[in-house]
């Protein structure tokens, strides 16, 4: 019951994020204006210039609150920054609803209109729900795996982003106010009923002994009756009440002051309605356009009209700059804003029905003027079907799930098909152990093992220096490979004890092991002798199986990492070709011969930020083709786990390389 709860408050509060962000991406101007009004209240006007901006980042940032959230992804963080943002505007609703000062907070645009106070209950919900997600953070639910939502969450924000563009730079894709193509601009300002609907009505309301009852007034009671009056009541034309629920009075003024708007909503011809909310800050560039809609309106005899703020000096000045002759209207700048969300733009209606709105630029010019309005496309309504515009917002926004398999499948196929597969390889580390006599045993007993199975790895034995020769001819014939447990940083000379890289390869021998813990522990080895070592190894056609790991110490204080990295220092001297000839073996001393095992995955965590480094280093390609084995107490019962790891490529085996039927269950982990 816990866990159902906490993911319907997730679903909750992913969702109104989600929705949030989404309607204020779809209508950016209309959240600029609304966050305008905002600033002017709380007298910080200076962001008022930066509302545009303001209101993308809030809708980006919603939306992607949301989703992280929904999805149950990075949970500490985005919850933490969801109660941070409930914190502040859960105050701010409640002052909006106890005072007043805007209509409606916004937070929906005008798709969805709530009162302050319906405002102020939604956010103490969604507080409530935040304070559960992050109490009960174990039990959100996480929908995808990280690669895949992070696929989702680009191309989401990338359509939202376009949302924002298109609502910014043209008009909202999806109209939510009343001022639609197809609604009749005469009905929605006078009130005058549509053919057939009846208009408002009055109603009185009186009561007698307790009982209440409505009267029309031309049936009003006489009051010496008994009947006491208490309220009336009045239902709205319903042309007279838009779908936001708010009744809509477009008064229109003239220059004198008169009311005209009945005389320019009546007109039953083409009237063409240039709309600026306010002339100071109306864009320009389009004047021609302008000038050419005026001009073919005059010559075939439309209507022309210029609806703007009532501000005569800038009227004075636009008209000074533009030579505008057309007639100047004059109403409530809110009213404009809510018709229009371009400064300028046009609306076009015929027997004050709206046909079309535009800004200047979705206006071909030329195409409208070639010919009458009634006998062309623009002199027709240009409805906006919201439903299906909503179907293809969903569509946009969901269809990023279905390609990220299908995408992520042909980028592997073509990756494959471009790249060599890294090796993978089990190799036996004897260390000192076995006779002369008994290494050979050893490895005869293994290639018997081996004759006529199918071998899904690489498989190599490095023998001490006196077994090298023996079991290379031992194993002669066989998938086995053979290696030498060390070499020497000199190429020959006066060095007792020593054997050069060119004796190994002159025994037949394809690999040898560098950098183990044991030779840097025992004997001193650090960086400037590896380096020598690597050269002389890749100079005489050797594979280097160098070694890479941390002490008890390192891994216990969390140094581990940077221990790694200073050890791979030694093959960053190579070149990126040589580089490629080299195996890494990443080997965790805490787990070698102690019967300790790192887990599967503590290996795959550092065999990732080993690969990591090289790509670092060196690119990509490289690293992906670079085999990096484990070796810790690696055995038969655990190797399938360990090498299931998707960085793992095989092992570098001690204790459980000396007796055939203790290795070659590792060798059989790969299927």
């Amino acid at each position: 019951m816990k866990k159902l709860v906490t993911v319907l408050c997730q679903l909750l509060v992913g969702g109104t994020f989600l929705l949030s962000g989404l309607v204020k991406a779809i209508d950016p101007v209309g959240t600029a204006l609304k966050l305008t009004e905002y600033v002017q209240h709380f007298g910080l006007g200076f962001l008022a210039e930066l509302s545009t901006a303001l209101a993308w980042g809030l809708a980006l940032f919603e939306f992607a609150l949301g989703l992280f959230i929904f999805f149950g992804q990075h949970r500490r963080l985005f919850l933490t920054l969801g109660l941070l943002l409930m914190l502040v505007f859960t105050p701010l609703t409640l002052y909006l609803a106890l005072y007043n000062p805007v209509d409606d907070c916004g937070c929906f645009g005008d798709a969805i209109v709530l009162t302050n106070w319906q405002t102020f209950w939604k956010n103490i919900v969604l507080l409530i729900a935040i304070v559960w997600l992050i109490f009960d953070r174990k039990n959100v639910a996480g929908w995808l795996a990280k690669d895949w939502y992070a696929f989702y969450f680009y191309a989401a924000m990338f359509v939202v982003a376009a949302l924002c563009f298109v609502g910014s730079q043209h008009l909202p894709f999806i109209d939510f106010r009343p001022y639609r193509p197809g609604v009749s601009l005469r009905q929605l300002a006078l009130g005058e009923p549509a053919q057939g609907e009846q208009s408002a009505q009055y109603f009185v309301i009186y009561e007698k002994d307790g009982i209440r009852q409505e009267f029309l007034l031309d049936s009003i009671p006489d009051e010496d009756s008994g009947w006491e009056f208490v309220d009336t009541r009045i239902v709205e034309a319903p042309g007279n009440r838009s779908s936001d629920g708010k009744t809509h009075s477009l008064v229109l003024f003239d220059a004198a002051d008169q009311n005209v708007t009945t005389e320019v909503l009546s007109d039953t011809g083409y009237v063409f309605l240039l709309l600026s909310p306010d002339l100071r800050t109306a864009d320009e560039h389009d004047m021609d356009c302008i000038d050419n809609l005026y001009e073919y309106a005059m010559q075939e005899g439309h209507a022309f009209y210029c609806v703007t703020l009532n501000d005569p000096q800038a009227v004075s000045r636009w008209s000074y700059r533009t030579g505008a002759e057309y007639r100047f209207l004059y109403a409530d700048q809110q009213e404009i804003e809510t018709m229009i969300r371009s400064n300028p733009g046009f609306m076009l209606l015929h027997d004050g029905v709206i046909l079309w709105k535009s800004n200047l630029s979705g206006i071909d010019v030329p195409a409208l003027t070639s010919a009458k309005l009634s006998e062309q496309s623009y002199g027709q309504i240009r409805p906006i079907n919201r439903k299906k515009r909503v179907f293809w917002i969903f569509a946009w926004l969901i269809s990023p799930l279905f390609l990220y398999l299908p995408l992520q499948f042909i980028y592997k196929l073509i990756k494959n098909k471009n790249k060599k597969m890294r090796k993978k390889i089990v190799a036996g580390n004897w260390k000192m152990n076995t006779t002369l006599q008994e290494g050979v045993a050893l490895a005869e007993g293994l290639k018997a093992a081996l004759a006529g199975k199918k071998v899904n790895c690489d498989v190599v034995v490095c023998t001490p220096f006196i077994s090298v020769a023996s079991v290379v001819k031992a194993v002669e014939g066989s998938v086995i490979g053979v290696g030498a447990e060390d070499c020497s940083e000199h190429d020959k000379g006066a060095y007792t004890g020593e054997v050069a890289a060119n004796m190994v390869a002159s025994t037949g021998a394809k690999y040898v092991i560098l950098g183990h813990s044991e030779r840097r522990q025992y004997h001193g080895e650090n960086n400037a002798i590896l380096v020598n070592k690597l050269n002389q190894a890749l100079a005489n056609g050797l594979t280097p199986i160098f070694c890479v790991g941390e002490v008890k110490e390192e891994r216990e204080n969390g140094t581990f990492k940077q221990v790694i990295e200073g050890q791979m220092e030694a093959l960053y001297t190579l070149s990126a070709e040589d580089f490629a000839k080299v195996i890494v073996a990443y080997e965790p001393v805490w787990a070698i011969g102690t019967g300790l095992t790192a887990t599967s995955d503590q290996a795959q965590e550092v065999h990732a930020f080993i690969r990591a480094s090289i790509a670092k280093k060196y690119n990509a390609e490289i690293a992906d083709n670079t085999s990096i084995l484990y070796g810790g107490s690696c055995k038969g019962s655990n190797a399938p786990e360990l090498f299931a790891q998707p960085d793992i490529d095989g092992g570098l085996i001690g204790g459980a390389a000396l007796k055939v039927d203790t290795f070659m269950p590792i060798i059989e982990a790969w299927k």
